[in-house]
């Protein structure tokens, strides 16, 4: 699926999409799939690494730092101060005019989560879109996992049950694999909902 009219459904389907889908979809596929768990944890970790320093020694010689461990941090973080979202690798002293650089709003984040998977919940739904959108125009792979997720091959209309459920609309001049999006809002309740 790489037409341009497909990415673009795709990319219409991701700006459609509500912040809890787009990040129940994007931790789902990270755990499951290495290359795009690998995308997503450069998209939104960046390397830390923690250093020790050896006390002085008995004859008298410098102390030599060692690096201990190398961790992964958010790459996005809110200021405390103004609290808008900032890119911690691109954060210098003019970063924000009204606080020094690295002031960042304390999180209570439980232990026991990965920091993937804290970055993800934390992220703002402007970055959750912008990432995904990044991630299926780079790579066809990932682009597809997308597309299963947000996308469903159109259907010919039927009178249903459900009263929710608008009937999608049909374009029969349409090539037979086209594709919609998968989550729609209800025009009654307002509510997302899954077409399939």
């Amino acid at each position: 699926m790489s037409s341009p009219s497909s990415q673009q459904t795709l990319v219409d389907a991701i700006h459609a999409a509500s912040p809890e889908l787009l990040r129940e979809i994007l931790l789902r596929i990270a755990f499951v799939d290495r290359p795009c768990r690998e995308a997503v944890e450069q998209e939104f970790l960046v390397q830390t690494v923690q250093s020790s320093f050896s006390r002085l020694s008995w004859d008298g010689s410098a102390p030599s730092q060692t690096r201990s461990s190398s961790t992964k941090r958010r790459r996005y973080e809110c200021c405390a101060r103004c609290e808008r979202e900032y890119d911690v690798t691109k954060n210098d002293g003019e970063a924000c005019r009204w606080h020094p650089a690295g002031v960042m709003a304390p999180r209570h984040e439980p232990p026991q989560l990965e920091p993937i998977t804290t970055a993800i919940l934390s992220a703002t739904h402007e970055r959750l879109q912008d990432t995904l959108i990044d991630l299926v125009t780079k790579d066809k792979h990932t682009r597809e996992l997308f597309e299963k997720a947000l996308l469903v091959p159109e259907a010919a209309p039927t009178a249903g049950g459900n009263d929710c459920l608008p009937l999608p609309e049909v374009n029969v001049d349409a090539p037979a694999n086209t594709k919609r999006k998968r989550y729609e809002m209800c025009e009654q309740c307002h509510k997302e909902f899954d077409t399939t």
